[in-house]
């Protein structure tokens, strides 16, 4: 069998470029810590580990969720993951999609990081599919949703939606929609109105600050020639305001502890003892406020199902008819 075609919209070269100007100014967005075979790997061990939930939860509201899911979808339509990751959701949704009978279905990974792509598409090898990938980010669906005829199920799972500003990130997925796709999404919500809100950011900050996400987190600067002991990841989550409340964020930091000099190809990156490393985010926000976000951006909610306890949510909704 020939191997998927895999399109790259993002250049190795030019990433390697602009990770090396933002650390020049001591910030580091998450979208740099999934790239190289090291980058996915770190993630992959993330994404199965006991002590990170976040990730195995979320599969397990989409494995109890996914016969309700694929019933609002016709038959043969095809799925594009925006984020793909390892690919493991993607597979039990194609496995529960109902077909149509006339040929395979078409299937679409894309990722920031290649080696990631190349994993979703071998984990997939054995279905009948049409399957292709390509390495893009997520302003890149307009140019990429063409590559799978048809309807699609748009989908942005493994709590990525709460990794960006929600409007922004859901106006840039309805702009790249066709008429009749459907789009689908997970995300891990912020504490229940009863729930101890002291006790709860505790608990986030203590699995977002494991060992396992602490060297996820330091990835890009290890491999480039950071020392185990010279840099120390932190995490804390704060109350921030939006435009349906307030909601809560994580702020996430590498401090330096003793001075080294990264290696890139444009020339070192030198940091020094008590320089502080910004890094990304991710939200935490309620049932409603996603719904929300959801609602404005131009979609009419078609399911919404929360996991046990409500600590999660996952959306299926598709454009509302007459909006932009």
């Amino acid at each position: 069998m020939t191997a998927p075609t895999i399109t790259d919209l993002l250049d190795a070269g030019d990433l390697e470029v602009s990770l090396r100007d933002h650390l020049l100014r001591r910030y580091l967005p998450d979208v740099f810590l999934y790239l190289g075979r090291e980058g996915a790997d770190h993630w992959l061990d993330l994404d199965g580990s006991a002590g990170f939930g976040v990730a195995s939860s979320l599969t397990d509201l989409l494995r109890a969720e996914a016969p309700a899911v694929a019933s609002h979808v016709p038959g043969g339509t095809g799925l594009v993951s925006l984020g793909v990751g390892g690919g493991r959701k993607e597979r039990l949704l194609l496995e529960t999609l109902p077909g149509n009978g006339h040929g395979p279905r078409r299937y679409l990974a894309t990722d920031v990081s290649r080696p990631l792509v190349e994993s979703a598409l071998a984990a997939v090898a054995d279905l009948p599919l049409v399957a292709c990938g390509a390495t893009a980010r997520l302003e890149d669906l307009v140019r990429l949703r063409p590559l799978v005829d048809g309807p699609a199920l748009v989908c942005l799972l493994g709590n990525t939606f709460s990794n960006f500003d929600p409007q922004r990130l859901l106006g840039r997925v309805r702009a790249g929609l066709g008429p009749s796709d459907l789009f689908l999404l997970d995300c891990r919500l912020g504490p229940r109105p009863e729930a101890d809100e002291a006790a709860w950011r505790e608990g986030v900050e203590r699995v977002y600050g494991s060992a396992e996400n602490a060297r996820f987190n330091l990835g890009p600067l290890a491999a480039r020639g950071l020392a185990a002991d010279a840099g120390r990841f932190g995490l804390r989550v704060v109350r921030v305001p939006s435009r349906l409340g307030p909601t809560w964020r994580t702020r996430k930091r590498i401090e330096i502890l003793r001075d080294a000099d990264l290696v890139f190809p444009g020339g070192p990156v030198r940091l020094r003892a008590g320089d502080v490393v910004r890094m990304g985010f991710t939200y935490k926000h309620t049932r409603r406020q996603v719904l929300g976000w959801v609602q404005a951006a131009g979609f009419d909610v078609v399911e919404a199902a929360a996991g046990a306890g409500g600590a999660n949510l996952l959306v299926l909704a598709r454009a509302t008819r007459g909006s932009p």
